[in-house]
């Protein structure tokens, strides 16, 4: 265990089988999500256009970016209701 206080021993601490369980199940969910990116990186590879179209090339740059902008709008617009925020009560107002 990581202990910044230089007056228990490390010999009887014993913090770090409480921690164990959390470090376990953290190192399994960033083993699982790498091996996903993983999948999905090589999924995406064999779809992607080819070099010999830079037309294709930079449509689907394009689109990449769109769904990355429409993604960032939504997560904004869901921590705003989310947080209950004064300007997230202006934003429903306006859309209703």
């Amino acid at each position: 265990m990581l202990s910044f206080d230089s007056k228990r021993s490390l010999m009887y601490n014993r913090d770090w089988l409480f921690q164990m369980p959390l470090l376990i199940a953290v190192s399994l969910a960033a083993g699982l999500l790498g091996a996903a990116f993983n999948l999905l990186r090589r999924g995406l590879w064999r779809v992607r256009a080819s070099r010999k179209k830079p037309g294709l090339r930079i449509l689907e740059v394009g689109s990449q970016l769109n769904l990355q902008q429409t993604q960032t709008v939504f997560r904004t617009f869901r921590i705003q209701c989310f947080y209950n925020s004064k300007s997230s009560s202006m934003v429903m107002h306006a859309v209703a």
